[in-house]
């Protein structure tokens, strides 16, 4: 029996405006292996309760970071809490207003500061 060259790709929804009665009906269904939801738009402590529930189920979380140039950074950390995101959206971004450098990115991970502020240190006093 031949393999599709496909065989390991993830089916993923839920990135731009999801309708989140046909998302639990996909979930449940396992008819997708990634939820999608914008890190910020969906709510960090709603994140936090999903990740958990997706673990349980086996599922994958990608939290969608675009439009923001440290999204990236706090999925890093839902991702170091929680373990069971699939990849993190490079958006990549600089500050001249926060300090960034914490995070360090080897080997295609990236891997967030255990320091407070998700590891943002503001670089001006009057922000």
């Amino acid at each position: 029996m031949k393999t599709s060259q496909f065989a390991n790709v993830l089916y993923a929804e839920g990135e731009a405006a999801p309708d989140f009665r046909l998302m639990e009906q996909l979930i449940d269904e396992k008819l997708i292996d990634v939820i999608l939801y914008d890190v910020i738009g969906y709510g960090f402590a709603k994140w936090r309760e999903l990740y958990q529930s997706l673990g349980k189920s086996g599922m994958l979380a990608s939290p969608h970071a675009w439009g923001n140039g440290i999204k990236s950074n706090y999925i890093a950390h839902l991702g170091a809490a929680f373990g069971n995101t699939a990849t993190i959206e490079g958006v990549t971004s600089y500050s001249d207003d926060v300090d960034l450098t914490e995070y360090k990115l080897k080997k295609g991970m990236l891997t967030p500061p255990d320091l407070p502020g998700f590891g943002m240190r503001l670089l001006k006093k009057d922000i």
